[in-house]
């Protein structure tokens, strides 16, 4: 297992007993999220970096969060704003 630097592995917190099961070879990409009460996750899964799992993953499955950043240009009042592209 690779953890990389912000990573969380944790509880739901909704009052349920259960447990994160996470296969060999699982790697887990900065400022990534694992969170739940009963997730089963399989070998040889890599998770992106940014990614948010709350579901489980089986195996030999690579996961990523698609982000797409929205550019915005000020209009002359500084108020509104135009979208660019």
């Amino acid at each position: 297992m690779k953890l990389t630097q912000n990573c969380v592995i944790g509880n739901a917190a909704k009052g349920q007993d259960g447990k994160i099961i996470i296969g060999d070879n699982f790697f887990l990409g900065s400022n990534s999220c694992v969170i739940g009460d009963a997730l089963v996750i399989g070998d040889n899964v890599v998770v992106g970096a940014m990614t948010f799992v709350n579901k489980d993953i089986p195996d030999n499955y690579r996961v990523v969060t698609e982000k797409s950043m929205k550019y915005t240009e000020k209009s002359g009042s500084g108020n509104e704003a135009q979208p660019v592209g």
